[in-house]
């Protein structure tokens, strides 16, 4: 087996998986800050949900770089890889402006975040699964 292939395989699979984790913290994240009220919490569950976005432009990424030269492409489609991850900072720059400008909104017009004993054992779950995330992607 290849580098490109093998790199191509590791790739997808990490791609893969994050992908589900950050399905299921959008889920969880999502929840807690619509009970609690809560915009940071709802924050990172589109924080979340972008990461999402950018496992499934990392397996886009990876099967289009992973790709064998061709006619058009005589030295290999690697760039590909930079390109998408290109699109993932762009993406998660305006995620994080607008979110600069709504913690602004709450700043000036603070409410109250009702935080259950659910909604912290949720939270807990969902840190437990991003530090599994951040060992596994090591």
């Amino acid at each position: 087996m290849s580098i490109i292939d093998r790199r191509s395989k590791t790739g997808t699979y990490a791609g893969i998986v994050g992908l589900i984790l950050n399905i299921i913290l959008v889920a969880i994240k999502l929840t807690v800050g619509l009970i609690s009220g809560s915009v940071a919490i709802m924050a990172d569950a589109i924080n979340s949900l972008s990461d999402a976005g950018s496992s499934v432009l990392t397996l886009v990424g990876f099967h289009v770089s992973g790709k064998r030269p061709d006619s058009g492409h005589p030295y290999g489609h690697q760039r590909f890889e930079d390109i998408s991850g290109l699109i993932i900072a762009v993406v998660m720059l305006i995620v994080g402006v607008q979110f600069v400008f709504e913690s602004i909104g709450k700043i000036i017009s603070p409410t109250d975040i009702d935080l259950s004993l659910i909604s912290l054992i949720f939270l807990v779950v969902s840190f437990v699964i991003k530090l599994w995330q951040a060992i596994f992607l090591l």
